[in-house]
């Protein structure tokens, strides 16, 4: 299939690598931006409901007959799905479009009958294969929706979602979605535990070219991503490797009283490691929050190495959801595999109607501005990932209580709880041990710590906030002797809970 742009064509079926995927890029990207094939009305209403009637005949799945690693399953336009995305084969050198087909689809229900044209195209598709040591085929990878992205591990499921770029997101203008236009994926070998995929990327501002390397596992899945850019115009923001996640209720903000689950949510921290400008290393710990307004909060870096949306709350009985299993969502880590320059991390705290939207994203921010023609490259990894990410013997943080008074003007308790490690246990005196706290529009009236008998360590706040309206942030240290022993730990609490309903499907009618 050829790309067209402005009467100026290129042909698809010429990419075989990522070299030749980052110079069609570098062509596009000189002319104005084209949308894809608008989606007809009679599919772009259909209900949630009603797009979930268009299912795809998993006997027709691509590659399915052959005895692969991996098949191939797609995914309709229709309902938000407008984007037409266009797929390619690549083996033995050849570069074979996989044509779209009514007839790979089951249309059931309100979609029965709806007219399509032949070029129609996919929204999507999603990779299915075995998890190192299972014998039964499983869906491990989908690219489905603008650049959206998400993988899972054996052991867990779908949660926490990745993204291609973010563009002038956070700001007060409707953000920009680059979309995954086309995607070359390599046929796999028998005996493959890996598979690639190339991805153009496009938007008006940007189009970019992706290399994915997909290594599915039963505790961890990664993709290793390497990806060009090449910019139309200079953005207000960029944001590299975003993560988009869900916080509903948890820690520091209970639920309904109609609702048993004591916690919803797919993540519930942004973790983010960097060296310090001596080049000792540093953990922060940002416990997650659904404000009262939209939030947005900039961490500054010194060298990045890695940041992630994490599940660190897994115990099965804090969420009491066997059809959601938010015990099981995994953590997204990035990994930065490159020299990324000098650039800071973002993250967006929205206040949300139920738990069925996203509500938290992160990314990082470069500080040099981009350049209209001049190429700008990363290399990364995405884990997907059910263990523990934080390499280090720092203590952290595994959960918080927030107490709030009846007035605004009374202070603030807090109740934080460190994990157990051998410096915490070796401590004789613990009179040695401090919470060092660093509080904006609020003063720390008392602090304490304590350790219990399984080895944890809490240590209490007592905080008065400066004002009535702004929320208190927090920075916290467990400190013996001069010597960290935990992560830095931070927080923004509103000094009003957001409120929480049920989510509409849970509603009684």
């Amino acid at each position: 299939m050829a790309f067209g742009v402005d009467g100026f064509f290129f042909d698809q079926k010429g990419i075989r690598s990522y070299e030749d995927l980052t110079s069609f890029a570098q062509q596009i990207s000189t002319r104005p931006f084209v949308k894809s094939q608008e989606l007809p009305k009679a599919w772009s209403e259909l209900s949630y409901d009603e797009y979930r009637k268009v299912v795809f005949d998993p006997n027709k799945a691509i590659w399915r007959s052959e005895n692969l690693p991996y098949f191939l399953e797609a995914f309709h336009r229709g309902f938000v799905h407008h984007d037409q995305v266009t797929l390619h084969s690549l083996s033995g050198g050849a570069n074979e479009s996989i044509p779209f087909n009514s007839s790979l689809f089951d249309y059931r229900g309100e979609a029965d009958g709806k007219e399509l044209k032949p070029d129609f195209g996919f929204a999507g598709y999603r990779v299915v294969g075995k998890f190192p040591e299972r014998t039964d085929w499983q869906e491990m990878l989908t690219f489905l929706g603008a650049s959206y992205f998400r993988a899972r591990n054996a052991s867990g499921v779908y949660g926490s979602s990745a993204r291609g770029l973010a563009v002038d997101s956070g700001l007060p203008k409707p953000e920009e979605f680059p979309v995954f236009r086309a995607h070359w994926i390599a046929k796999p070998k028998v005996g493959d535990d890996k598979i690639s995929v190339l991805a153009l990327l496009e938007s008006p501002s940007v189009t970019g070219a992706y290399e994915f390397h997909f290594k599915p596992g039963i505790e961890r899945s990664t993709l290793d991503v390497q990806t060009t850019f090449f910019f139309r115009v200079t953005p207000e923001k960029v944001g590299v490797a975003p993560l988009t996640s869900m916080w509903m209720w948890g820690d520091g903000l209970p639920g309904p009283k109609e609702d048993e689950r004591p916690e919803v949510h797919d993540a519930d921290s942004l973790l983010i490691w960097s060296d310090g400008s001596d080049g000792t290393p540093t953990w922060t710990c940002r416990s997650l929050m659904r404000q009262n307004y939209p939030s947005l909060v900039r961490f500054q870096q010194n060298k990045l190495r890695g940041f992630g949306l994490i599940q660190r709350d897994v115990n099965e009985a804090h969420f009491l959801d066997n059809e959601a299993k938010y015990h099981l969502r995994p953590s997204l880590w990035v990994e930065v595999t490159s020299e990324w320059g000098e650039g800071d991390i973002e993250l967006l705290e929205l206040p949300a109607e139920h738990e069925g939207i996203d509500n938290i994203a992160t990314w990082w921010v470069p500080r040099t501005p981009v350049v209209p023609g001049k190429p700008v490259s990363f290399t990364y990894r995405v884990h997907f990932d059910s263990s523990d990410q934080t390499k280090n013997e720092l203590s952290k943080l595994i959960s918080h209580r927030v107490v709030r008074p009846k007035t605004l003007t009374d202070p603030i308790e807090f109740g934080l709880d460190f994990a157990s490690t051998e410096k915490l246990k070796s401590l004789q005196d613990l009179s040695e041990l401090k919470a060092i706290v660093s509080p904006i529009r609020g003063d720390v009236e008392k602090t304490s710590v304590k350790r219990n008998d399984d080895g944890t360590v809490t240590a209490t706040l007592i905080v008065r906030p400066n004002t009535p309206n702004d929320p208190i942030e927090l920075t916290v240290d467990l400190v013996s002797r001069g010597e960290k022993l935990s992560e830095t730990w931070r927080y923004l609490c509103p000094l009003v809970s957001p409120p929480v309903a049920l989510p509409p499907w849970r509603q009684k009618p």
